[in-house]
């Protein structure tokens, strides 16, 4: 019996091996196949869904030059992510972007094809959340869109963005409301046109400000339908920039003949960056692989440069009205010309810089007089910002002085007060004959006086002119009063202080 026991335990603890055994094998196989870069891009899809790759490649003489580019594409893949490691540290990098362009997004009406998908979306910089509906026309309300419809994703700016994707069966409008924390919500609308099916788009040129992003449906296109209508619109859903980049690769097959492969690689992108004069770019309508729409785009740059600093040092003015060499220091920016790319100009008020004023240096010598003077800053695309600075150095004016003693009654001493009005620092000068007394050049404008006298007051600025000035001061008197003589009176008889 306990022989029967002993086998039945080695039996139940083999089994048990051979299941723990099997599950091990399995996480093996699954762990493998996770690493492949097919079924890794399935299970963990990038974060920008609006961008479309496609890869393609083009045999130049050996019809193996396709299989050659696929597997070398394949193996640089596997290179990239032979660590989990690095991959880890990338994810956080991108977690920690910050939006390209942080404006919020605000609704524009939109046209698709009868049966298409449009996909609206919304972002606001300070939204805690996004509220969908759509406007039911037969029973004229408002109806909440399905959570199946609405998701969130980081969009090419790298912007969290609400996505609301609707079906184009009919003209229908779309509303979005943004929750955002102790403010108002903040409401956009917009409205979805249908138009036949298209045949052909041609784009219009345009013109955008330099360094901003535009969106593909800001470009107007002119729709030629199948049924022969032709309309111009603007938010043509579907619609993206199409960008190309080609690589080519030398090999010598086994015969010895040199092979070229090229690599053609192809993405459908929502916006593209402005850049400073005219620049083609290529569209894409719903497909990526049809011929590409040209369109040209020209960038203006619509915003001045900003001048930080002006400093034109200390200047010794002087009672000579004649000009004085200065040198000018400007420290400016710009959001598009780099600094050494940058002009300036350094001119009186009321004259507006020649060409031949514009200077490239941005510390330069200027023969400058009194009044008010402007800095001047240029930048490439013709922009121009200015500063004000008020420039003395010449004064040939005297201070405008007025005097005031303390005491006007009787007193044993008194007090002299100098108001000065200049636009330079000035100094006081007390001098009186009389009494012998002189102070000399000083800062102080009182004086105390404990004598009778004529005082001279002069007071100079900084540029050496002088004001002069004079005061009597006749009410002093340190002297007790003098009893001469004291005399009495007797009864009924007047005494000689009465009389």
């Amino acid at each position: 019996m306990r022989k029967g026991m002993k086998n039945l335990g080695d039996r139940r603890y083999f089994r048990r091996g051979i299941y723990i055994g099997a599950f091990l094998l399995t996480a093996c196989l699954v762990a493998m196949i996770i690493k492949q870069p097919f079924l890794r891009y399935v299970l963990s899809p990038p974060k920008s869904e609006a961008v479309m790759p496609i890869v393609q490649a083009v045999e130049a003489e050996n019809p193996e030059a396709v299989k050659e580019t696929e597997m070398k594409t394949d193996v640089r893949d596997k290179k990239a992510d032979a660590t989990g490691e690095s991959r880890m540290a990338e994810n956080a990098r991108e977690e920690k972007r910050e939006p390209l362009d942080n404006s919020p997004i605000e609704f524009c009406d939109v046209y698709a094809e009868q049966g298409s998908t449009v996909s609206f979306k919304a972002y606001h910089p300070k939204a805690a959340g996004y509220t969908w509906e759509v406007y039911d026309q037969e029973n004229n309300l408002w109806d909440w869109v399905s959570q199946k419809n609405v998701y969130s994703k980081e969009d090419e700016l790298f912007r969290k963005v609400s996505v609301c994707n609707v079906v184009a069966d009919k003209e229908k409008r779309v509303r979005c409301q943004v929750s955002i924390p102790q403010n108002p919500p903040v409401k956009y609308e917009a409205d979805i046109h249908l138009i036949g099916k298209v045949k052909e788009i041609r784009a219009n040129d345009i013109s955008a400000e330099a360094g901003q992003y535009v969106s593909a449906q800001d470009v107007p296109v002119q729709v030629i339908c199948q049924d022969g209508r032709e309309e111009t619109i603007t938010g043509l859903e579907g619609l993206y920039f199409l960008e190309q980049e080609e690589t080519t690769q030398h090999s010598i097959t086994a015969s010895g003949n040199q092979q070229d492969t090229i690599t053609t690689i192809k993405t459908a992108r929502e916006y593209i960056l402005a850049d400073i004069g005219a620049q083609e770019h290529m569209l894409c309508y719903r497909k990526i692989d049809e011929d590409p729409i040209p369109v040209t785009i020209t960038g203006m740059d619509m915003q001045a440069p900003r001048i930080d600093e002006l400093d034109i040092g200390s200047i010794a003015v002087g009672n000579l009205d004649q000009p004085v060499t200065i040198t000018v220091r400007i420290s400016a920016k710009d959001n598009l010309t780099p600094v050494n790319k940058l002009e300036y100009a350094f001119l009186p008020e009321g004259r507006e810089p020649k060409e031949k004023d514009w200077r490239k240096e941005a510390s330069f010598e200027v023969n400058v007089s009194n009044g008010i003077w402007k800095a001047y800053c240029r930048d490439q695309g013709g922009n121009v910002t200015t500063k004000e600075q008020e420039i003395l150095v010449a004064d040939t004016v005297a201070p405008v002085v007025e005097l005031e003693l303390e005491n006007k009654e009787w007193c044993i001493k008194n007090r002299i007060y100098v108001s000065a009005e200049d636009s330079l620092p000035v100094e006081y000068r007390y001098r009186c004959k009389e009494t012998g007394e002189d102070s000399g050049w000083i800062k102080e404008a009182v004086r105390d006086v404990e004598q009778n006298g004529i005082w001279n007051i002069q007071v100079r600025d900084a540029a050496g002119n002088v004001s002069e000035q004079e005061i009597t001061v006749a009410n002093i008197d340190k002297q007790p009063p003098v009893i001469r003589r004291i005399t009495t009176k007797s009864e009924g008889e007047a005494g000689d202080n009465e009389k």
